[in-house]
């Protein structure tokens, strides 16, 4: 934090966790380790922590979170005494030690000071069964008051951990405030709270303000914790909190007694749990979220809320006062953050759209996917042009229309091109999207006319385009030239364009041409499809011949494996990386058994090719040899030999011309497989195990999972109290444009306010989001709650929460209060030390008990408990022989012996 942040700093938050609930919201406080860091960095900050409980396993939790954070305070060089933690289970030797001890109880209290009864009666009788502790004490308050007592008064132990507390409280130069935390319905935490705080007053004396801040339970905690303890402890609080009553505690029995809390809040933690579903994530949300208020939220003057619900002020009856809050990030500097990783992502992309160009078109010297599915036509049409031959119906000049005739017979090209468009239409739709990101913030809000807006409407045009291929492909397919030139010849005008803003207008250029390779890839890929089927229905019709075999054989090889090998490669161009990475092995696979089917053809030709060029040899010597003979013979009586030579040199002729006829046919399928096997050997090499390929790939993929998994992590609601606003597009594109023009530096709060944020928009959603505390239930409260006083603290930066916003939220809240909104809702603006959140803090003070949703529930199920785990369930005035009755009067108490009765 900067200095004048920390001269700001109102007030040093101290806390004490009683029972569970306290222990492991002094936890949530250790982990917070950002905000605590930044807290103990401030200069006259010391924070004290203490925790008491009668279990093991949530102390033991919070001691090595602790020591944990010892390392990250040596490692921002925070010196030690910064923090403080005193953390004890509270213990007994024997029950006959503790029961001793409640005998002699009245010992205790007179050196206290407390009145004594006459006929001092102890609570516990020692033939009760002592639970086990390993888990608390079971909701039972009034043995967790008889432990802290033995603990406190005979051991000495707790009133020694009050003393470090106390000394390490007053070692911190800001004012120092103390927050006793614990849950309503446990036994360790309200079975001792009200006697520890009246003992802590005592030693700290009245200069410091102690906040009493307990947990109401929820409709997903066990019966006795939403019963019978929390109903006890709502009563006895009462008495001791409610001026009124409380006087009437201390006229009899002494100022001992008096309220020991300087206010006292409760949360409930019902509304998470009808969130989150379950009481253990419930809690977890509701420790994080009073974490946060107690960091964040409470920075001003607590004096002002004090003088309204303090314990000087009589509030006949309406003692409670809950407490609910609400944190909104805009996610400003993680988008920031993101456009780094996306960017970065757009670089490994751009070299592997590259070598996916060089898929499909090859390069100079090597031959691509393109020149297969070519090759494969080609072999097809000319096993047609021998059929036709065949029938004597082939016309040279008339081929390509009779071949084109064929192919549409009893089939729609065009609807099964639209079906397969549609198959990949997703992942076009993705890889458009994804790189409009960056593409359409180039040039935005450009002044019409100039090269930069000229640049923007190509673009958009361009995407436009892309996004629904299976309505737009054709038009694609027209214009795509086009747009590639005119975008290509406008570039070297754009000056005031940056590098990267160039690379990315090429790499939108490179993806429309990959997607329009893809598609002339696909009829091509239609056109072998339906070509090979035909060709072989037709050929299984003819009568069977050597010739039509290799025909059927030819026709089948092009149809499985090699159609099905070649869409699949044809397919990869336009995968998601996700997949593709997934499948770099088959595609290895598939090359190499191309390359091997094709290797093996290649074998056999050349061996025919071989024996051709011997006979040719043989033939041409053996017409030389006879052509050589026959001209030496004259004509005479010799002539008929002459005539007979003549005409085998004849024969000899023509038969060397069908073997040229033969060696061009083979020498040109040589060439052809020839071609094909380097286009799958280029391909293989870009799938193999260490190929830059697959390094690129998956680098790629590492970028994308990264991205994805920190704007999930940005975008999510973090629970019931902490909301993420979503950037609007048009906020998105502004960022992406600065940082692509190198202009991050400009990218500060008041910038960015000015220039960027869309204020309309970001007061709309905090308005949507405050509509939460329009609904009772999200407090625990009832429907029929009413107050003259409702406290609204807002944390916000500077420039974003205004007049319009306070109207709002007084508009909001004025479905609480009885009187003049005006006067009964206090909204209390404080600066926040983060710039793009913003906190909400609500206390919906001056409710009654009976005002809390959860109130009947806690009632009917005290009256259905036992008469022992009843008494047990209470804890305040148990030494002075009684306890407070639902009626609220003072019910004189039996010794509990049997629970069960």
């Amino acid at each position: 934090m900067s200095e004048n942040k920390a001269r700001s700093y109102t007030n040093s938050i101290q806390i004490i966790g009683l029972g569970g609930t306290g222990a492991n919201v002094i936890e949530a406080f250790i982990k917070n380790k950002s905000d605590l860091i930044d807290l103990l960095k401030i200069e006259g900050v010391k924070v004290s922590l203490l925790s008491l409980d009668v279990a093991d396993h949530d102390i033991r939790s919070l001691d090595m979170a602790y020591k944990r954070l010892g390392d990250d305070l040596k490692i921002n060089n925070i010196p030690a005494d910064k923090i403080k933690l005193v953390s004890k289970t509270m213990k007994f030797p024997t029950p006959e030690s503790m029961f001793d001890f409640i005998q002699n109880y009245p010992e205790f209290l007179q050196r206290e000071g407390v009145k004594v009864p006459d006929n001092y009666i102890p609570w516990l009788s020692s033939s009760m069964e002592i639970p086990p502790l390993a888990g608390g004490v079971g909701r039972k308050r009034a043995l967790s008051k008889a432990i802290y007592g033995l603990n406190y008064h005979h051991l000495k132990l707790v009133d020694g951990y009050m003393d470090k507390f106390k000394e390490h409280v007053f070692t911190s130069t800001v004012q120092p405030i103390i927050f006793i935390i614990y849950g309503l319905g446990g036994g360790s935490g309200s079975g001792t709270a009200l006697d520890f705080t009246r003992h802590l007053r005592k030693k700290i004396g009245s200069g410091i303000p102690i906040i009493g801040l307990t947990i109401l339970p929820c409709s997903g905690d066990d019966p006795p914790a939403k019963g019978a303890a929390s109903y006890a402890a709502l009563l006895e609080h009462e008495f001791a909190i409610d001026r009124s009553l409380n006087h009437k505690i201390t006229s009899k029995y002494g100022d001992t007694y008096q309220n020991p809390f300087t206010a006292f809040l409760m949360m409930s933690l019902g509304p998470a749990y009808s969130r989150a579903g379950s009481v253990l994530d419930a809690r977890k949300l509701v420790d994080e979220a009073i974490v946060d208020i107690l960091m964040k939220s409470l920075n001003f003057d607590l004096a002002d809320l004090f003088s309204n619900i303090g314990s000087n002020v009589d509030l006949d009856g309406k003692w409670v006062n809950v407490m609910s809050t609400l944190k909104v990030s805009y996610p400003v500097a993680e988008f920031i953050d993101l456009t780094k990783i996306y960017l970065d992502k757009l670089d490994r992309l751009r070299e592997l759209r590259r070598e996916k160009l060089d898929i499909y078109n090859g390069t100079k010297e090597t031959f691509g996917l393109k020149t297969i599915f070519d090759s494969d036509f080609l072999e097809l049409k000319s096993i047609y042009r021998r059929l036709l031959i065949e029938k004597n119906t082939y016309d040279e000049s008339r081929f390509e229309s009779t071949v084109q005739s064929f192919l549409g017979e009893g089939t729609s090209m065009d609807a099964d091109l639209v079906m397969h468009i549609r198959g990949v239409e997703d992942s076009v739709r993705s890889l458009i999207t994804d790189l409009s990101k960056s593409v359409l913030s180039i040039g935005l809000n450009a002044v019409d006319g100039t090269v930069e807006s000229r640049i923007r409407s190509l673009s958009e045009e361009m995407v436009s385009l892309s996004l629904n291929l299976s309505q737009n492909y054709q038009k694609l397919q027209e214009k795509v030239k086009t747009l590639t030139e005119d975008l290509q010849s406008t570039l070297p005008s754009a000056q005031s364009l940056t590098p990267r803003q160039l690379q990315i207008i090429n790499d939108t250029i490179n993806l429309i041409g990959l997607i329009n390779y893809y598609l002339d890839g696909l009829k091509l890929y239609l056109q072998i499809h339906n070509l090979s089927d035909k060709l072989s229905k037709t050929i299984d019709k003819l009568d069977q011949s050597e010739l039509h075999d290799r025909m059927k054989e030819s026709v089948s090889r092009i149809s499985n494996p090699e159609l099905v090998i070649n869409f699949a490669l044809l397919s990869s161009l336009l995968s998601p990386i996700s997949l593709e990475v997934k499948t770099l092995d088959a595609r290895l696979s598939d090359c190499q058994v191309m390359k091997r089917i094709i290797s093996e053809r290649l074998d056999t030709l050349r061996t025919h090719e071989e024996s051709l060029l011997i006979k040719q040899k043989s033939r041409t010597q053996e017409k030389d040899r006879v052509g050589g003979q026959a001209k030496k013979i004259r004509f005479g009586f010799l002539g008929p030999r002459k005539k007979i030579m003549q005409s085998k040199s004849s024969d000899l002729e023509h038969e060397l011309h069908l073997i040229d006829q033969q060696i061009n046919a083979v020498s040109g399928e040589r060439q052809i497989l020839e071609n094909k096997l380097s286009a799958y050997t280029n391909i293989e090499r870009k799938f193999e195990v260490a190929s830059n390929y697959r390094k690129m790939l998956t680098e790629a993929t590492t970028f994308e999972n990264s991205y994805y998994e920190k704007m999930n992590e940005t975008m999510r609601d973090r629970g019931y109290y902490d909301r993420v606003a979503e950037l609007t597009e048009g906020e998105q594109l502004k960022i992406m444009q600065r940082i692509l023009l190198e202009d991050e530096a400009s990218l500060t709060q008041e910038n960015m306010l000015n220039e960027i944020i869309d204020r309309k928009h970001l007061k709309e959603y905090l308005a949507s989001a405050l509509g939460i505390f329009r609904i009772p239930a999200t407090l625990g409260l009832t429907s029929k709650y009413r107050t003259d006083y409702l406290w609204f603290t807002v944390v916000s930066p500077r420039g974003i929460w205004d007049s319009d916003l306070d109207s709002e939220a007084k508009t909001m809240l004025a479905g609480y209060v009885s009187k003049d909104a005006s006067k009964s809702i206090y909204i209390r603006e404080v600066d926040s030390d983060d710039p793009w959140t913003m906190r909400f803090l609500i206390i919906a003070a001056k409710a009654s008990p009976s005002d809390l949703d959860n109130f009947k529930e806690m009632g009917i199920l005290y009256n259905q408990t036992t008469k022992g785990e009843t008494l047990l369930s209470h804890s305040f005035l148990l030494e002075q022989g009684v306890h407070i009755s639902p009626d609220h009067q003072l019910t004189t108490t039996e010794k509990i012996e049997d629970t069960d009765s």
